[in-house]
């Protein structure tokens, strides 16, 4: 049977511009995020003995120092208080302890028109990062985006996924890459087992998102044993689906920029001047649904 639920999420105390990337870290029970435009790394703690609630006063942020610079994407590392870090350049680690960001690897493009996105961490301690254009060259983007599979203690970089526009919410399990195509209102997969050969892997289509959500672009993801949560940027949508690729159930979130979705259930958004339209007073908060995501984060090695 297939079920919807229109559960509305909760409004938190804060607003940023373009809120992505959340992710749940059970070491210390603490919530972090991403501000890709305003080059910020937040995190904050949760109270378990309050359904997980965030704690305010418990809210910590490293604002990156070239105000050119932005972070699309970050991981846990094998150091609670440490981060690795996918921000416009490259990749570095940032400490929430000396607040402070270092890069430790610039990517092999042109760093003018592109910077990170989204990705993942996989078992192996393998990072995979998309790059996409960057905000000054939207109005001329392309799909000069690719995905890159970057090796422990960045010792190899390759391009997995050439020619792509906006790379998103990404898993890996079963020898298969999950990417969220934005741009092309699906997800898709790519066999791991062809990327050894000169042949960049085809994509095969998981779902495709233009049916059900006409318009709507899927976002960060998060997922566990049940299917893959995705948020759907312009409708305001968290969509779970199950790992055969079948709807399962949406929420409704009260601003329609809907970002990203990760562990207990809290969802990010965007501000709505993002997209150039009037303050609808929710958009860049952090809301929460009633799923608690248990996502198994795999860790950078640092």
């Amino acid at each position: 049977m297939v079920s919807q639920a229109t559960t509305r999420a909760t409004p938190s105390d804060y607003r940023g511009e373009l809120v992505e990337g959340v992710k749940y870290d059970g070491r210390n029970h603490s919530l972090l995020w991403v501000d890709i435009k305003r080059g910020e790394i937040h995190r904050c703690l949760l109270d378990p003995d309050e359904d997980y609630k965030l704690n305010w006063s418990a809210h910590e942020v490293i604002t990156l120092r070239d105000p050119n610079d932005s972070v699309g994407f970050i991981g846990l590392t094998t150091s609670v208080d440490t981060v690795v870090a996918c921000c416009k350049y490259g990749v570095g680690v940032a400490n929430f302890l000396t607040g402070t960001f270092d890069y430790r690897f610039k990517y092999p493009h042109d760093q003018t028109r592109l910077r990170s996105n989204d990705g993942v961490i996989d078992a192996q301690g393998n990072l995979w990062i998309g790059t996409m254009t960057d905000f000054p060259y939207e109005d001329s983007m392309t799909d000069e985006g690719r995905v890159y599979r970057i090796t422990p203690h960045f010792d190899k970089c390759d391009v997995v996924v050439p020619n792509i526009k906006i790379p998103n919410g990404m898993a890996v399990k079963d020898n298969k890459l999950f990417v969220t195509d934005s741009k092309q209102f699906r997800m898709v997969t790519y066999d791991l087992s062809e990327t050894s050969t000169s042949t960049p892997p085809k994509p095969q289509v998981f779902f495709d998102f233009s049916s059900k959500y006409p318009g709507g672009e899927p976002d960060g993801m998060a997922y566990d044993e049940s299917g893959l949560y995705s948020a759907v940027w312009g409708h305001g949508k968290v969509a779970h689906y199950s790992w055969q690729g079948q709807f399962i159930e949406d929420f409704d979130i009260p601003s329609p920029l809907t970002t990203c979705v990760g562990g207990q259930g809290y969802v990010t958004t965007a501000h709505p001047t993002l997209a150039g339209k009037a303050d609808d007073g929710q958009g860049g908060s952090i809301f929460h649904i009633p799923r608690v995501i248990n996502q198994q984060l795999h860790y950078w090695h640092i």
